[in-house]
């Protein structure tokens, strides 16, 4: 009877033992399933968080080769603009320099030719006076004699 108990239970607890060992096969294959499939979504998480830095980091590279672009058409309008509006300056500036030498010249000439007419103005006065002076006295010569 102890061998039919001992049989039994040894035979109950073999078939426990390979129960046991095949749930924890199942239960560890479900664990490593779920682990590869972490370490799966983990990498394809990385990659795709990789993909996006790429993507990012391309387009911010592409804005700033577009920023600088703009930049430096606004730059060369802006200088183009700026050297239009010296030469401008310059040649309005001429414009009137010379404008302001003519006119200077204009007005030293007037003076010139002012000073030159009171000049002969005042010699044909002295003249005159020395004229009327000289009948003046040939008058009061004639009349003493």
């Amino acid at each position: 009877v102890l061998d039919a108990v001992r049989n039994v239970a040894g035979a109950a607890c073999t078939r426990f033992r390979e129960e046991r060992d095949r749930a924890l096969g199942v239960v560890g294959a479900a664990i490593g399933d779920a682990c590869e499939r972490a370490l799966e979504l983990r990498d394809g998480a990385t990659m795709g968080l990789a993909a996006v830095t790429d993507l990012a980091d391309a387009t911010c590279g592409e804005l700033e080769a577009r920023r600088d672009m703009v930049l430096d058409a606004v730059r060369n309008v802006a200088g183009a603009a700026c050297t239009r509006f010296r030469e401008e300056r310059d040649r309005a500036l001429g414009v009137v320099g010379a404008a302001i030498g003519d006119a200077c010249e204009r007005a030293l000439e007037l003076r010139d030719g002012a000073t030159m007419g009171l000049a002969a103005v005042t010699d044909l006065a002295d003249a005159t006076c020395g004229e009327l002076e000289a009948r003046r006295d040939m008058v009061l010569d004639a009349v003493r004699n």
